[in-house]
């Protein structure tokens, strides 16, 4: 039945629905409350504006179903919002992740890119004290400027003094002396300048590489393993003489061509001799063993040295990045090659070995296909 009092008045939610009389143009009004949960959300109004009984036989059914519907609705609408504004909220932090990992992306190439730099440089650093040393401590040039100072001071009988004095007998033979020396100075500085200049290549070539990351598609190119490993050995050989490192290289007899990215499989090389060469510091044998397989898909270049090996319980955690075994290390070098290694479409593992480390490069003789 139809409530006469002139108030409007709200119910709690066991108090479905109530009709209210009010001053207003409508002649019967029903006012049904929408609870979500216990709180007022909002509030049905039926009104006839002339028939005074027009609701006056309403069920309580119908209305509570009308009440149901109405929230059932608000109820989708409210998660339909909570939704929107949780989307919108995950879209923040999505972009705010992204943000920060392609920070730390690029932190993480400026560091890999810092630390191949310094592999290079540190190659051309002793290239250069080496020309250095050699041109400071040449000894021949003061003879030769000794000889011409004789040889000046009797010009006038020269013949009689070369040949009939003890002092001018030695002439000749120290000339001899004298030019297989300055050949083999000249040979020696010649090998330290051609050092000189594949190191800076190599410098070139780490700083090139940068496009890599910036184009994501490496420049590609035809390939010699057996060349590339003797450069890698060539850029490496300040940290094998320093620690005094024997290396054995066995590869097959006839060339074995294929196309990849230059500058990427020199840096994973060098960055594993070096790592070898440090790894053997200790070891009264300091050997690297370095053997190139090949079968119809792939060349495995397979580096072996004496050193004490990777512990068992480290070993799934070498090539992440900033985990290192070195008192002085960075973590940087292995999980460059890792990464390198899987841009050109290869592999890098650790293999078993009952001593010493045994690191597997593997990589495609061909080319992965063009994604269009």
């Amino acid at each position: 039945s139809l409530l006469e009092d002139e108030s409007f008045k709200v119910f709690g939610p066991n108090q479905s629905f109530f009709s209210l009389k009010r001053e207003s143009t409508s002649a019967a009004t029903v006012v049904l409350p929408v609870h979500l949960e216990t709180e007022l959300a909002g509030i049905l109004v039926f009104e006839n504006e002339s028939d005074l009984t027009a609701f006056s036989g309403l069920e309580s059914d119908l209305l509570h179903r009308f009440q149901n519907h109405a929230v059932t609705a608000l109820g989708k609408a409210r998660l339909m919002q909570d939704l929107l504004a949780t989307a919108q909220n995950l879209k923040e932090t999505q972009k705010q992740l992204l943000d920060s990992a392609h920070m730390a992306g690029m932190a993480e190439i400026a560091i890999s890119i810092l630390h191949n730099l310094g592999n290079a440089l540190n190659s051309l650093n002793v290239s250069t004290s080496l020309i250095q040393e050699r041109l400071g401590n040449q000894r021949m040039l003061p003879l030769l400027e000794q000889v011409a100072l004789l040889m000046e001071h009797n010009q006038e009988n020269l013949g009689e003094f070369l040949t009939e004095t003890a002092q001018g007998k030695k002439i000749l033979p120290a000339l001899k002396e004298l030019a297989r020396g300055l050949s083999e100075w000249r040979e020696k500085l010649s090998h330290e300048f051609e050092n000189l200049g594949s190191h800076l290549h190599h410098v070139m070539e780490v700083v090139r590489s940068q496009e890599d990351y910036i184009n994501v598609r490496g420049f590609s190119e035809e390939l010699e393993i057996k060349s590339l490993v003797d450069e890698a050995l060539s850029i490496a050989s300040p940290f094998l003489k320093k620690h005094q490192v024997d290396v054995s290289f066995h590869h097959p007899k006839e060339a074995v061509p294929f196309h990849s990215q230059r500058s990427k499989i020199l840096q994973i090389l060098v960055n594993l001799i070096k790592n070898a060469c440090e790894a053997m510091i200790d070891s009264p044998e300091r050997n690297l063993s370095i053997t190139i397989e090949k079968n119809l898909q792939e060349i495995g270049i397979i580096l072996k040295d004496t050193g004490p090996g990777i512990p068992q319980n480290l070993r799934e955690q070498i090539f992440q990045f900033g985990f290192t075994t070195k008192k002085s290390g960075h973590g940087y070098g292995l999980h460059y090659c890792a990464l390198a290694a899987a841009e050109l479409e290869g592999d890098l593992n650790l293999i078993d070995s009952r001593s010493g480390a045994v690191f597997k490069l593997s990589l495609p003789l061909a080319p992965a296909p063009k994604k269009d």
